[in-house]
């Protein structure tokens, strides 16, 4: 928190409204308040801590409220203060006003309003009270004792009680977390002392389900009874419980296996009476097959005929797939000739557009030197005309700047000649004057200066209206300035002429070589040339050279096309050839497969997938007659009787062993159970009593810890002060800082290591090192003047180390009240050095005193002004 400004009205002495600008001291950081005694200096502290907290710094004054009422002011004065704040970068106003008794006797209320940077304001002693408390963080009790070095008041601090210590930096430090810390560790313990009573109450349960269901199981006599034994004692022995239901688990074991013995020896003569049901059962079966399939084989029989027609006709279509194939051959050739005729017909006319499109071109490539020489004048055409543009655009511009400058010089010439015409009639005035003067110097019958007449009938006059010799030098300065402007203006004339005829010139050349190159293409215009020349030049060179281009292509493109058809006839007269080779091996290939004919070639004709299915039903018919013949063999010689065997019997025979293998599985099964349920019972009794043994063991580690943090242990110190004596320790490392310097390195203080009551568990006493002496000595026992200087240390290592760790706390504003008074000049002079060096950490630091030494020190003061009629504030140089 850092003050801007602050507002006093009928407060304490002071009478009317007074404004104290702070922020004029924030350049240097320090200031002195200053004044008389009992003018005011520390009000102003109880000021802003009344605006902050709606208290009072002063343990009086905070007995008698009604003492705030400055007893000078007005009955209609309000009484009132008003602090402007920075805090956070952000900027608060606040305004109080407390309770006193107005006039008539009656009571004004007190009452608080807050306004927000953003706008926001709030309003009410309570809530305002609240937003500030959560805003600062620092109590009242706090804000007194860090911000405000009051004489006496921090002294206290030194050697104030351990819980206060406690309170004061737990708020600054944020250390309640290692209260709260402390208070998990009392609830972890107990719901781990909770977990262990848990885990027993469930091993209890466990070991009194064991005696459920002992009457229907098949245990022996003998194990009912130890088990029943066990459970019988007073205290239970979990040890022998789980013995007990080990040596369960072996008799269990025994008889599971002679059951599974006779469930064997079931289970062999069911697959034996199975193997030989199956055996006669298959022979049954081979007996119905083979009479099966001596069916079939009559029934393949009886199709022979019909499939030795199709193996006929499938092999007449195989002969004309070869025949076929001389065919297609025939069909091919004659092909390629009527294709390489259709590519005679379409290059001949080809060869015939190309030579139309040449001789086209001729005429256009035969001038293409010429044609190119007049886009080349018609590209200079364009360019001269761009250019006589320019300059004749340039020409105007030259005569107007031409008659501009004229107009300039004659008006320049005017006044030139005006300065000229006062200037001389001037000076002439000033000569004639001078004949006057002279005349009336001269007496009658006196003889002339000038020509030494006695009579002087008519003498000059003297003029009464005459310029002096500086306003002359003026005018004749006026004359000399405009001759010599006038002479500038013809100079810039004649520069302007120059221009315009170089101008003039250069227009001429233009125009005489435009007409030139209009004549030379106006000669050369007809219907090829105007054809090029209506088009850009760009545009028409491109056209010109691709024309070019392509009459040459073309001469290339007629000598590949009649390479091309020298090609396709050589090509057509090795087709006709091969077509006449091809009809005589079609002949050959028919005669040679059987065919008289063409007609029985066709008729013999089958597709290929028709050929296929033909295969493939011969084929299906081949494969059926030889699969039959080899399984009737298989069959005759595998079924020696014709009858199939009675099974009843067997099957009956099988139906029992079944029955005594069924009840061999159940009662196995029955002591797998029974094996199942104790080996669970005996895991879970060994979890529960593994889990319990867990819990009891975190449960005395956690139990330790809680002992160590909330100091039942052999340093008598709680987890909280442990952590805070940690941050005490920094406290006074950087207290000590300042402290051993404004003491000349005597002393150095530090935190007492042992707690000498042992019912204490707060351990942040302060002790000194005395280096005169070589020994501790007892914080309380250093002088006035010593102890300020500890004070003044404590505040500023303690302002150093909340800033450094940036908790969230910033003390930027420190006011010393007092205590100076105590110390010699060797003192002051050490404890100014520290107070500055914190100044220039950004720190606003008040000093309330009257000790005329700091006066002379301290530049920037707040001066107090006691009268009779109340306090005034001003800022200023403090003089007695």
């Amino acid at each position: 928190m850092r003050p801007k400004k602050l507002t006093l009205c009928a407060w304490g002495p002071y009478r009317d409204k007074q404004e104290i600008d702070f922020t004029a001291f924030e350049a240097g950081g320090l200031f002195l308040i200053t004044g008389a005694t009992g003018a005011g200096k520390t009000t102003i502290f109880d000021a802003i801590t009344y605006a902050l907290y709606g208290a009072l710094s002063g343990d009086e004054r905070d007995k008698e409220r009604t003492s705030i009422r400055s007893d000078f002011a007005q009955p209609d004065t309000p009484t009132y203060v008003e602090l402007v704040m920075e805090h956070g970068g952000a900027e608060y106003r606040i305004v109080r006003n407390p309770e006193y008794i107005k006039a008539k006797k009656r009571k004004g209320a007190s009452n608080a309003v807050l306004y927000f940077p953003d706008g926001r304001v709030l309003e009410g002693v309570r809530e305002v009270n609240a937003a500030l408390l959560e805003l600062l963080v620092l109590d009242y009790q706090q804000f007194k004792k860090i911000s405000m070095i009051a004489q006496g008041e921090f002294a206290r601090l030194l050697v104030a009680a351990p819980k206060d210590k406690t309170k004061i930096f737990r708020e600054i430090f944020g250390t309640g977390i290692y209260e709260r810390f402390t208070a998990e560790l009392g609830v972890r313990a107990r719901g781990l002392y909770g977990r262990v009573m848990e885990h027993k109450h469930k091993l209890e349960e466990d070991v009194r389900l064991l005696t459920v269901g002992l009457e229907n199981s098949s245990w022996q006599q003998e194990t009912r009874e130890r088990l029943t034994a066990l459970l019988a004692s007073e205290h239970w022995n979990y040890q022998e419980i789980q013995e007990c239901l080990q040596w369960m688990q072996e008799e269990a074991v025994e008889a599971v296996a002679s059951a599974k013995e006779r469930f064997q020896k079931a289970d062999k003569e069911v697959e034996k009476l199975a193997t030989t049901i199956s055996k006669e059962e298959e022979r049954n079966r081979r007996i119905e097959q083979l009479k099966k399939v001596s069916e079939e084989r009559e029934a393949l029989k009886e199709l022979a005929p019909v499939y030795r027609e199709k193996e006929k006709r499938c092999q007449l279509a195989v002969n004309a797939a070869f025949v076929e194939a001389a065919e297609l051959e025939k069909k091919q050739t004659v092909q390629l000739l009527e294709k390489n005729q259709e590519e005679q017909g379409r290059l001949t006319r080809e060869q015939a557009d190309c030579l139309e499109e040449k001789a086209k071109l001729e005429r256009v490539v035969s001038r293409a030197t010429e044609l190119r020489q007049l886009l080349e004048l018609v590209k200079e055409r364009d360019l001269l005309e761009a250019d006589r543009r320019r300059i004749e655009k340039q020409a105007l511009q030259e005569k107007e700047a031409l008659r501009r400058g004229q107009e300039k010089y004659l008006r320049q010439e005017a006044v030139l000649k005006e300065c000229k015409e006062r200037y001389e009639e001037e000076d002439s005035r000033r000569k004639r004057s001078a004949i006057g003067l002279a005349a009336s110097l001269l007496r009658d019958g006196e003889p002339c200066p000038v020509c030494g007449s006695v009579m002087h009938p008519n003498p000059a006059g003297i003029s009464q209206e005459l310029a002096s010799e500086e306003e002359l030098e003026l005018l004749k300065e006026q004359y000399e300035e405009a001759g010599e402007i006038l002479g500038a203006l013809h100079e810039q004339l004649v520069a302007v002429k120059t221009r315009e005829e170089a101008i003039a010139e250069r227009l001429a050349q233009l125009t005489e070589r435009l007409g030139n190159i209009k004549e030379v293409l106006q000669e050369k215009k007809d219907e090829l040339t105007e054809e090029y020349l209506a088009l850009p030049v760009e545009r028409a060179g491109r056209l010109l050279t691709e024309k070019c281009e392509r009459a040459s292509a073309l001469s290339e493109l007629l000598q590949e096309k009649e390479r091309q058809r020298k090609r396709l006839t050589e090509q057509r007269q090795i087709f006709s050839e091969k077509l006449a080779e091809a009809n005589l091996l079609y002949q050959e290939a028919l005669e040679e497969h059987g065919f008289r004919s063409e007609a029985a070639y066709e008729g013999a004709k089958l597709s290929s997938e028709e050929r296929k299915q033909l295969q493939q039903e011969l084929e299906n018919y081949r494969n059926r007659v030889s699969a039959n013949g080899e399984l009737y063999k298989h069959l005759k010689a595998q079924v020696k009787k014709k009858e199939p065997a009675d099974l009843e019997a067997l099957r009956e025979e099988l139906r029992t062993s079944r029955l005594s293998k069924e009840e061999s599985l159940k009662a196995q099964k029955k002591w797998e159970q029974q094996l199942a349920e104790v080996r669970k019972t005996e895991s879970l009794m060994r979890n529960k009593r593994e889990g319990m043994e867990k819990a009891l063991e975190e449960y005395g580690y956690v139990k330790d810890l809680e002992n160590m943090a909330t100091g039942n242990n052999s340093k008598r110190l709680v987890f909280e002060q442990y952590v805070l004596a940690g941050y005490f320790e920094e406290i006074l490392r950087a207290a000590n800082l300042r402290f051993k310097k404004m003491t000349a390195g005597r002393y150095e203080m530090s935190r007492v290591g042992e707690v000498g009551d042992g019912r204490v568990k707060d351990n942040l006493e302060i002790q000194v090192m005395d280096y005169y002496t070589g020994k501790y000595r007892s914080i309380r026992t250093l002088s006035g003047g010593e102890s300020f200087k500890a004070s003044l240390s404590l505040a500023l290592g303690m302002s150093d180390v909340i800033q450094a760790m940036n908790g969230g706390i910033k003390v930027d504003t420190l006011f010393v009240d007092e205590g100076f008074g105590a110390l010699d000049e060797e003192s002051l002079d050490q404890a100014c050095d520290a107070l500055l060096g914190l100044a220039e950490k950004n720190c606003l630091i008040g000093i309330i005193s009257h000790v005329p030494e700091l006066r002379e020190r301290i530049d920037k003061q707040l001066i107090i002004d006691k009268t009779s009629s109340g306090s005034l504030v001003r800022n200023g140089v403090y003089c007695s």
